[in-house]
């Protein structure tokens, strides 16, 4: 029997995936990634304290298969190169960086539109409801409510509270 030490969080190429409320809607964005995504890179899903920890108590090399983070939450003073927050790929510039990141890793543009246009659906109002039961409404409800607030600055919409 041997002992081997890899060092940092994967050798393979990675995108971490954390969700503020929880593993649940981290598993869900991951299974959006896997269908659309044609690169072959792992896809790990991280509570967000532990995501916090981690990118707290480990230097750069650590991180350095990471290609991005993708979080429903900003992360303060981080070591990895990219973290985007999904709420942000709702505006103009999130949606840039995100689709650059994309393209570097070898998706074509169809992917890439097949991937915006499902995360889009999945973080909608109907999308979020049948979600609920293994979420915190407490915590989802503030995040679809910035969700909306981006697609009100986005499209130039002034929408109801219904």
């Amino acid at each position: 029997m041997n002992v081997q030490y890899y060092e940092g969080i994967s050798q393979q190429q990675n995108i971490i995936v954390s969700c503020m409320s929880g593993v649940g809607l981290s598993k869900e964005v991951k299974e959006i990634l896997q269908a659309c995504l044609q690169s072959e890179v792992e896809l790990i899903t991280m509570d967000y304290r532990d995501l916090k920890a981690t990118l707290q108590n480990h230097d750069h090399s650590y991180f350095k298969n990471t290609r991005f983070v993708l979080t429903t939450a900003d992360v303060p003073d981080q070591n990895v190169a990219e973290v985007i927050n999904i709420y942000n790929i709702m505006d103009k510039n999130g949606d840039l960086k995100l689709r650059s990141l994309l393209e570097q890793m070898g998706e074509n543009k169809r992917t890439i539109n097949d991937l915006m246009n499902e995360l889009l659906r999945f973080f909608t109002i109907g999308g979020i409801k049948g979600r609920l039961r293994f979420m915190n409404p407490e915590i989802v409800i503030p995040e679809v409510q910035e969700i909306v607030a981006n697609f009100e600055g986005y499209y130039h919409l002034d929408l109801s509270g219904k």
